[in-house]
Parts: C-alpha cells; structure tokens; sequence
C-alpha cells in the first residue's frame, strides 16, 4: 500500500478530536471513551458428549458503515471455565463517536486447549442505542438458544490505584487437612436491566494454600473499579479458588478507595466479615495503596 496516513489528537470543549489524514482526504471524530461489557445466559453446551460445560470467553468486533474502514477487534473477555451463564469480568473500552453509526459484534466461544475453539452464540448490537437505553444495556435472544446482554457506558475518571495486599490468619474452608486458595475480587454497584446489582470489577491471582497469602502488587484502573470516585462504597471479598469456577466466599467488606489509602497511611489492618457466620475470618493488611 502506498497510502500515507497519520494522525493528530488535541482537544475541543474537553472532548479530544482526532482528524485522520488518509489519501489526501480529512476524517474528523469526536470521540467520547466507553466501556464495554458482556453477560450471557442460558448458553448452548457445545463441550460435547462426555466433556463436560463449555470454557466460554467473548469477543468483541467494531464496524461502521464506512466501507473503506474494516471491522476491527476491541478485544476479548477473560475465559469462564465451566459456565453457561457468564458475566464477563473483564471490561473493555473503546472509542466512539456520536456522529459515526458504530456497530459491536459479540461471539462467544469455548475455549479448547487445541486453540479449536467453537462458537457459542453471536450477536450484533447498535452501540449508540445500548448506550441510551434503560441501564445502558440492551439484551438478544439468539436463534440456536441463549441470551446475550451488552453493557455500554461512558467511561468517567482516571488515573489507577497501586495496590498491594496480604491476609492474615484467613478462615479455612476447605476443610480438614488441606488450605484454601484465596483470590480477591472488587464489586461496585451498578443500574442495569435487573436495577441495582453489585458486578465484579477486578479479580486478583489466587495464592495457593495459604491463609496467610501476600498478593501481587497491582495498579487497577480507577475508571473501571470506581467510575473515579474515590469515595464511592465497593464491596471486597477473598474467595477461595476453585478450578470448577465454583470459587467460596471465604469473608467480605464494604470499602472505598479511600478507606484502603487511609488503612496503609494509618497502618491499620481490617477484618473480614461473613454473615451469619463466626466473626473471625481474618484480616487484610494493606502494604500500598497510592492514587497513581
């Protein structure tokens, strides 16, 4: 190709306007910063006989219709092992422009360990009208059987939180003679098409037998955990890992963001919680949490 593209950013009234030059000719976007997200339900098992539940993961594709321009991928979920009905943790964000029809093309697959993986279920959505629509989401029943539901929302917020995190002394429940695996999980509370609902935002690593685990540093995009409010009320659980996906809540509690900055600032460990179950399931020591 003997094209000569490029591109230049800057920004009017807070919106940033690109102007891409390609073949002599201008193409002006006004983009606004969304984010994607997916659930399914009621999914064809595609495993087959004696295989047990599909691994599925999504995958989403944007179009417009500007033949010159080519679908393009915006990414793909994380895989949900032995599932029909996942919610897709993993949220994606992308670019829009109002004043350009944009179309995303959801497929789900399940995953095989041969990278043969076998489509599921697909759907085609109009972005600019999940994004208006009740609880930014619109749901497609499909023909061979299951539901998809996209999310779309404005992206608000920025900057990441730099978190570093380590339990003590956390409730076993596996059982006797062996350890949990725990993981942690942030949930915030969002209105979608079933009103206020608590989603799962980030997951962490699970550690391995140990209920004194220390996680991996992280850095957790604050558009995505908290939408950049830093004082909004998040629900944070560690759960045990599970291979089936069944993970077990192990103890949770109700934070901000900044209660966890103020926990390390003040070097005061807190106490996880279960209800209707002993009140000893531990404590979270916050070895980092800073505004990055």
């Amino acid at each position: 190709c003997h094209c000569n593209t490029y591109t230049k950013v800057y920004f009017i009234k807070r919106k940033p306007k690109i102007i891409i030059h390609h073949n002599n000719k201008s193409i002006i976007m006004v983009v606004q910063k969304l984010h994607l997200s997916i659930r399914a339900q009621k999914l064809p098992n595609v495993a087959g006989m004696f295989k047990g539940t599909s691994d599925p993961f999504a995958v989403v594709t944007l179009s417009t219709q500007d033949r010159n321009v080519p679908p393009y991928k915006a990414g793909r979920t994380e895989t949900v092992k032995n599932n029909l009905d996942p919610d897709f943790i993993k949220i994606l964000p992308i670019d829009y422009d109002p004043d350009v029809p944009l179309s995303a093309t959801v497929k789900i697959f399940d995953e095989n360990s041969k990278d043969d993986n076998e489509e599921m279920a697909t759907a085609t959505f109009d972005v600019g009208a999940v994004l208006a629509a009740k609880g930014s989401t619109k749901s497609k029943e499909l023909k061979r059987g299951g539901i998809i539901h996209l999310r779309v929302e404005e992206a608000k917020g920025s900057g990441s939180l730099k978190l570093k995190l380590s339990g003590n002394t956390l409730k076993n429940t596996e059982g006797f003679m062996k350890k949990s695996d725990p993981f942690y999980q942030f949930e915030r509370k969002d209105i979608g098409l079933r009103g206020t609902e608590w989603n799962i935002v980030h997951q962490s690593s699970p550690v391995m037998n140990n209920l004194d685990p220390e996680w991996d540093e992280e850095n957790i995009d604050l558009s995505i955990l908290c939408r950049g409010e830093l004082e909004e009320v998040l629900r944070f659980s560690v759960m045990d890992y599970e291979s089936s996906g069944d993970h077990v809540l192990m103890g949770q509690v109700e934070m901000s963001v900044n209660d966890f900055i103020n926990a390390f600032k003040e070097d005061k460990p807190f106490d996880l919680e279960k209800k209707g179950k002993d009140t000893s399931r531990g404590t979270i020591v916050v070895g980092l949490a800073a505004i990055e």
